[in-house]
């Protein structure tokens, strides 16, 4: 992610011009080829604005619980500041 869309007035990443979100898509590509290629099965995101839109980071989420179902794997995650499991239910609000 570059930028955010948020504006919080406490943090200046909002600063960056252009706001540029990876495709969930390419993330859990990103996550499966590590656990393949590394076998690692905990992730950490370092990023700010990792759910700085609601919706793609649904998609992310979806994204790696499916993929977490469909290998059968127990992937461990976490973000400073919260930790959620992908089955959890949030609004697109």
């Amino acid at each position: 992610v570059q930028g955010c869309v948020k504006k919080c007035t406490f943090c200046d990443v909002h600063m960056i011009d252009n706001f540029v979100m990876q495709d969930p898509k390419d993330i859990v590509k990103e996550i499966d080829y590590y656990h393949n290629e590394l076998g690692m099965d905990e992730i950490s995101f370092a990023d700010n604005t990792i759910n700085s839109s609601n919706s793609q980071f649904i998609k992310l989420l979806q994204g790696m619980y499916d993929w977490m179902q469909k290998n059968n794997v127990d992937l461990k995650w976490s973000k400073a500041g919260f930790a959620v499991k992908p089955e959890h239910q949030l609004s697109d609000e």
